[in-house]
């Protein structure tokens, strides 16, 4: 099993499918956030290695191949989301970056679908909790501003 990007996902998705799944997102979407932000050197290798996993690994993904119907409207989503969350950022006034703030961490949202699909209704809305707790702690609001 890989690891995971945060401790929290771990506490309520144990599918590995789901798993796999849900590292390749978060893999694909940190480095092109990096390509775009260009906030962090991305070595060439890590550009190769992201570009196999949405290209080659992610559309073979055992749980992403049985759900596709359900997860693949939610990812193209989350990057409608991602992509407008930097465009608003851009903007610089304090509403458009309180938005953006929220739009970027949209990922959280395929995390729990995919808690749903694995563990029903219950478990997706605890997941979702945590997420957003989870989120909050690990990159605050005041530490995007400084971004």
């Amino acid at each position: 099993m890989k690891l995971l990007p945060s401790e929290w996902i771990g506490r309520h998705l144990t599918d590995p499918s789901a798993v796999d799944f849900i590292c390749l997102l978060f893999e694909i979407s940190d480095v092109w956030d990096d390509l775009i932000d260009k906030d962090k050197e991305v070595e060439s290798k890590d550009i190769n290695a992201v570009f196999r996993s949405a290209l080659v690994s992610l559309p073979v993904c055992p749980f992403y191949v049985r759900n596709f119907n359900i997860l693949y409207p939610l990812v193209v989503s989350t990057i409608t989301s991602w992509q407008t969350a930097n465009v608003l950022h851009d903007m610089k006034s304090d509403e458009n970056i309180a938005q953006a703030y929220t739009l970027r961490k949209l990922l959280i949202n395929v995390v729990v679908e995919s808690v749903r699909i694995t563990s029903g209704d219950e478990a997706a809305l605890q997941a979702s909790i945590d997420g957003w707790i989870a989120s909050a702690n690990n990159d605050s609001y005041t530490e995007f501003l400084g971004e």
